[in-house]
Protein backbone atom coordinates (compact mmCIF):
# COMPACT_ATOMS: atom_id res chain seq x y z
CA UNK A 1 0.00 0.00 0.00
CA UNK A 2 1.47 3.42 -0.94
CA UNK A 3 0.02 7.07 -0.82
CA UNK A 4 0.85 9.37 -2.87
CA UNK A 5 0.07 13.07 -2.42
CA UNK A 6 0.57 15.79 -5.09
CA UNK A 7 -0.96 19.70 -5.02
CA UNK A 8 -2.59 19.14 -8.85
CA UNK A 9 -3.20 16.78 -10.83
CA UNK A 10 -0.22 17.80 -13.69
CA UNK A 11 1.97 16.91 -10.50
CA UNK A 12 1.67 13.14 -9.89
CA UNK A 13 5.04 11.76 -9.77
CA UNK A 14 4.77 7.96 -10.71
CA UNK A 15 7.97 7.83 -10.53
CA UNK A 16 7.73 7.20 -7.32
CA UNK A 17 5.72 4.41 -7.20
CA UNK A 18 7.18 2.82 -9.71
CA UNK A 19 10.35 2.28 -8.62
CA UNK A 20 9.36 1.30 -5.26
CA UNK A 21 6.94 -1.99 -7.32
CA UNK A 22 9.72 -4.14 -8.26
CA UNK A 23 11.01 -5.66 -11.49
CA UNK A 24 8.56 -5.61 -14.39
CA UNK A 25 6.41 -6.60 -14.89
CA UNK A 26 3.91 -4.98 -11.85
CA UNK A 27 0.86 -3.91 -12.15
CA UNK A 28 -1.43 -2.22 -9.58
CA UNK A 29 -4.75 -0.68 -7.98
CA UNK A 30 -5.18 3.04 -7.70
CA UNK A 31 -7.30 5.05 -6.17
CA UNK A 32 -7.65 8.88 -7.39
CA UNK A 33 -9.07 11.15 -4.35
CA UNK A 34 -9.18 14.58 -6.37
CA UNK A 35 -11.20 17.43 -6.70
CA UNK A 36 -11.69 17.66 -10.32
CA UNK A 37 -14.16 20.05 -10.34
CA UNK A 38 -12.02 23.13 -12.29
CA UNK A 39 -8.97 20.62 -13.77
CA UNK A 40 -8.93 20.91 -17.71
CA UNK A 41 -9.70 17.81 -19.51
CA UNK A 42 -6.09 17.27 -20.96
CA UNK A 43 -4.59 17.11 -17.97
CA UNK A 44 -6.81 14.47 -16.20
CA UNK A 45 -6.65 12.48 -19.56
CA UNK A 46 -2.60 12.64 -19.29
CA UNK A 47 -2.74 11.42 -15.65
CA UNK A 48 -5.18 8.58 -16.74
CA UNK A 49 -2.90 7.53 -19.46
CA UNK A 50 0.18 8.21 -16.87
CA UNK A 51 -1.40 5.89 -14.43
CA UNK A 52 -2.46 2.98 -17.35
CA UNK A 53 1.35 3.07 -18.89
CA UNK A 54 2.94 2.88 -15.06
CA UNK A 55 0.87 -0.47 -14.83
CA UNK A 56 -2.55 0.61 -13.08
CA UNK A 57 -5.38 -2.02 -14.00
CA UNK A 58 -7.55 -0.88 -11.81
CA UNK A 59 -8.79 2.52 -11.53
CA UNK A 60 -11.36 3.84 -8.92
CA UNK A 61 -12.17 7.60 -8.74
CA UNK A 62 -13.60 9.81 -5.91
CA UNK A 63 -14.01 13.41 -5.00
CA UNK A 64 -16.43 15.70 -6.45
CA UNK A 65 -16.47 15.24 -10.45
CA UNK A 66 -15.05 11.69 -10.23
CA UNK A 67 -17.21 10.14 -12.95
CA UNK A 68 -15.55 12.44 -15.04
CA UNK A 69 -12.07 11.42 -13.69
CA UNK A 70 -13.50 7.62 -14.47
CA UNK A 71 -14.70 8.58 -18.15
CA UNK A 72 -11.95 10.13 -18.86
CA UNK A 73 -9.34 7.58 -17.93
CA UNK A 74 -11.46 5.36 -19.71
CA UNK A 75 -11.02 7.01 -22.84
CA UNK A 76 -6.96 7.09 -21.59
CA UNK A 77 -7.20 3.68 -21.63
CA UNK A 78 -8.75 3.22 -24.83
CA UNK A 79 -5.84 5.36 -26.27
CA UNK A 80 -3.51 3.16 -25.01
CA UNK A 81 -1.82 0.22 -25.92
CA UNK A 82 -2.28 -2.92 -23.95
CA UNK A 83 -0.36 -6.20 -24.40
CA UNK A 84 -3.21 -8.38 -25.94
CA UNK A 85 -7.17 -7.68 -26.47
CA UNK A 86 -7.74 -9.25 -22.99
CA UNK A 87 -5.93 -7.15 -21.08
CA UNK A 88 -8.83 -4.84 -19.89
CA UNK A 89 -8.37 -2.31 -17.19
CA UNK A 90 -11.03 -1.93 -14.69
CA UNK A 91 -12.50 1.38 -13.83
CA UNK A 92 -14.69 2.45 -11.06
CA UNK A 93 -16.36 6.07 -9.90
CA UNK A 94 -17.46 6.70 -6.24
CA UNK A 95 -19.58 9.80 -6.32
CA UNK A 96 -22.38 8.94 -3.71
CA UNK A 97 -19.49 7.52 -1.07
CA UNK A 98 -17.06 8.72 1.79
CA UNK A 99 -13.36 8.30 0.86
CA UNK A 100 -13.74 5.14 3.42
CA UNK A 101 -15.92 3.38 1.49
CA UNK A 102 -13.96 3.98 -1.70
CA UNK A 103 -10.70 3.88 -0.18
CA UNK A 104 -12.01 -0.02 1.59
CA UNK A 105 -13.30 -0.91 -2.03
CA UNK A 106 -9.60 -0.34 -3.84
CA UNK A 107 -8.24 -1.95 -1.00
CA UNK A 108 -10.88 -5.26 -0.50
CA UNK A 109 -12.95 -5.23 -3.38
CA UNK A 110 -11.12 -4.28 -6.49
CA UNK A 111 -9.44 -7.28 -8.38
CA UNK A 112 -7.79 -6.82 -11.98
CA UNK A 113 -8.64 -9.15 -14.88
CA UNK A 114 -7.19 -12.51 -15.16
CA UNK A 115 -4.25 -11.26 -17.01
CA UNK A 116 -2.79 -9.26 -14.21
CA UNK A 117 -4.10 -11.20 -11.05
CA UNK A 118 -0.26 -13.16 -10.73
CA UNK A 119 1.49 -9.35 -11.21
CA UNK A 120 -0.51 -7.15 -9.29
CA UNK A 121 -0.01 -7.27 -5.59
CA UNK A 122 -0.07 -3.17 -4.43
CA UNK A 123 -3.14 -0.11 -3.86
CA UNK A 124 -1.88 3.07 -4.44
CA UNK A 125 -3.80 6.07 -3.08
CA UNK A 126 -3.00 9.09 -5.08
CA UNK A 127 -4.28 12.31 -3.32
CA UNK A 128 -4.23 15.61 -4.64
CA UNK A 129 -4.33 18.92 -2.93
CA UNK A 130 -5.79 17.69 -0.13
CA UNK A 131 -3.64 17.26 2.97
CA UNK A 132 -6.86 15.79 4.86
CA UNK A 133 -7.92 13.21 2.69
CA UNK A 134 -4.15 12.38 2.67
CA UNK A 135 -4.34 11.63 6.27
CA UNK A 136 -7.22 9.90 6.41
CA UNK A 137 -5.43 7.39 3.49
CA UNK A 138 -2.44 7.25 6.08
CA UNK A 139 -4.88 6.51 8.85
CA UNK A 140 -6.22 3.67 7.22
CA UNK A 141 -2.87 1.91 5.49
CA UNK A 142 -1.59 2.30 8.39
CA UNK A 143 -3.56 -0.50 10.19
CA UNK A 144 -5.92 -1.59 7.31
CA UNK A 145 -7.92 -4.18 9.54
CA UNK A 146 -8.75 -2.01 12.44
CA UNK A 147 -9.77 0.46 9.19
CA UNK A 148 -11.84 -2.64 7.69
CA UNK A 149 -13.47 -3.52 10.76
CA UNK A 150 -14.40 0.51 11.13
CA UNK A 151 -15.61 0.78 7.76
CA UNK A 152 -17.91 -2.49 8.27
CA UNK A 153 -19.29 -1.72 11.28
CA UNK A 154 -20.40 1.81 9.79
CA UNK A 155 -21.95 -0.05 7.13
CA UNK A 156 -24.14 -2.25 9.58
CA UNK A 157 -24.96 0.85 11.85
CA UNK A 158 -26.40 2.65 8.67
CA UNK A 159 -28.46 -0.87 7.62
CA UNK A 160 -30.36 -0.84 10.77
Amino acid sequence: MYLLQADSADRVDLAQIVGCLGRPPVHFIALVALDARGVPDDVISDLGARLIRAGAVCVGTWGPDCERVHDLTDDAYDAATMPTEHDVVVTTWHDDESLADALWFALYTACPTQSFEETCRTVVAIVINSPLWAAEVRRAFSDPQQFSRRVLSHDDESAV
